[in-house]
């Protein structure tokens, strides 16, 4: 006998609750999970960096982004190799994107202009 007595009721929920959990565990190993947890943890890290970064914590944004390039480095180096080449037509397309949204914005300005001067002038009258 232990120092405490364990009701009978609450030993079958713990062993319920391990029996489950073994259960997951197989389901996730059988599904190919123990192959993936490296991608996992690299793709984890990486946007954790960003939103560090994005948040203005730069240190720490760059550390946890370094170890994310590592584990995806190490998951699939020609896969960063790729998107690595990849980058200036990424820049690019982002570069073209943000020309088209700032002449948007500029129309979209110009617009505005025109009809608070036609509102002002029916206010006017």
């Amino acid at each position: 006998m232990g120092i405490t007595h364990i009701p009978q009721q609450v030993a079958s929920t713990v062993q319920d609750a391990a029996e489950g959990l073994k259960y997951q565990g197989n389901r996730l190993l059988d599904q190919g999970w123990d192959k993936n947890w490296v991608r996992t943890v690299a793709v984890g890290t990486l946007v954790t960096g960003a939103v560090l970064l994005a948040s203005g914590k730069r240190k720490a944004g760059l550390a946890v982004a370094a170890a994310g390039t590592i584990f995806a480095l190490v998951e699939d180096p020609e896969g960063v190799k790729k998107v690595w080449n990849n980058i200036p037509d990424y820049l690019d397309s982002g570069h073209s994107m943000l020309s088209r949204f700032e002449k948007f914005v500029g129309e979209l300005t110009i617009q505005g202009e025109k009809l608070r001067t036609v509102v002002e002038k029916v206010v006017r009258q």
